[in-house]
């Protein structure tokens, strides 16, 4: 598992930290990496999860529907 980096060494060593946004794709780049690699399983079930949310955008009301039943049990 170590022999290939999970995140970019010194990210901001040479330049200024980029938004949230981009810095929140290159953490899913790196779940992703993991993902492909075997080393980490993605949850059974598949939702967007925490994810960076502009000031004063709010996010889809159906979102909010889908985050109330993540943990219903299957019928």
């Amino acid at each position: 598992m170590y022999e290939e980096p999970i995140h970019p060494a010194n990210l901001w060593l040479e330049q200024d930290p980029l938004p949230h946004a981009d810095v929140d794709e290159i953490y899913r780049e790196n779940i992703r990496g993991l993902v492909e690699r075997g080393v980490y399983t993605p949850p059974a079930h598949s939702f967007r999860g925490a994810h960076y949310i502009p000031a004063g955008e709010e996010p889809p009301a159906e979102a909010w529907e889908q985050a109330r039943h993540l943990w219903d049990e299957d019928d």
